[in-house]
């Protein structure tokens, strides 16, 4: 199958797998039949059709980087220092260990009420709403050739938990927090981002969103608690 990636489709409580190729083959036909039809213009016709070949690449660009990964960057010295940095990330422990630290701490449980809604958020948007609403299949199920070398995941690929979850905190922890506290966060957070490709469990596409998502998800969670942080202050002073 080499690097075709698969859509998985649930109807009637069945799930199905779809190669993207069909998904471009289904696409192209249905372009086809409204040009032919006359419901769509030569100029929509032509812009679909870049639109589908631009999708051809991305999908190829997503497997054949992490093929390179594998076959040039994988060896004996990086493996067991980039899995253990991956299994941090594993359900947010390291940042939900590091949440509760600054909750504990008076002068930083600001900072730490901030870091548990951007937690919340990514749990809620990431986890729960995208990876089922677009179902995307791990790599390591498509790509010919790819392994993965950590524990199987259960749940679907798109987008990156780890990824979503180590930036929304990381980023408030950047902004809020002393450099020497928020740049050792920051890398941190890139280095499990990057070591979910490295152990062939993610696509780069999903970690991309991941890391975009996680850093929209932290302005919100950093300007949601702090308004009702200041609304908590006033009504404190009123009494």
């Amino acid at each position: 199958m080499g690097t075709e990636g698969i859509l998985s489709a649930k109807c009637f409580g069945i799930e199905e797998k779809i190669c993207h190729k069909d998904v471009r083959r289904l696409l192209k036909i249905t372009v086809d039949l409204w040009s032919g039809c006359g419901k769509i213009g030569y100029g929509t016709v032509l812009r679909l059709r870049r639109e589908i070949v631009m999708f051809e690449l991305l999908l190829n660009l997503d497997g054949n980087i992490l093929l390179f990964l594998q076959e040039h960057i994988r060896n004996p010295l990086m493996t067991p220092i980039l899995r253990l940095i991956t299994t941090l990330g594993n359900g947010g422990a390291v940042w939900i260990a590091f949440t509760v630290l600054l909750l504990c701490i008076p002068r930083t449980r600001k900072v730490g009420c901030m870091a548990l809604a951007a937690l919340l958020g990514t749990l809620l948007v990431n986890n729960m709403i995208l990876k089922n609403l677009v179902a995307r299949t791990r790599p390591y199920e498509v790509i010919e050739g790819l392994t993965y070398i950590v524990m199987r995941p259960t749940d679907f690929s798109f987008p990156s938990g780890h990824a979503g979850c180590s930036f929304a905190v990381a980023c408030i922890l950047f902004r809020r927090l002393p450099r020497q506290y928020g740049i050792p966060a920051l890398i941190l957070a890139i280095l499990i981002a990057l070591s979910r490709l490295y152990v062939g469990v993610h696509y780069p596409s999903d970690v991309l969103f991941g890391t975009i998502s996680g850093i929209l998800i932290s302005y919100g969670a950093e300007k949601i608690v702090d308004r009702l942080w200041r609304r908590r202050c006033i009504e404190q002073e009123e009494e």
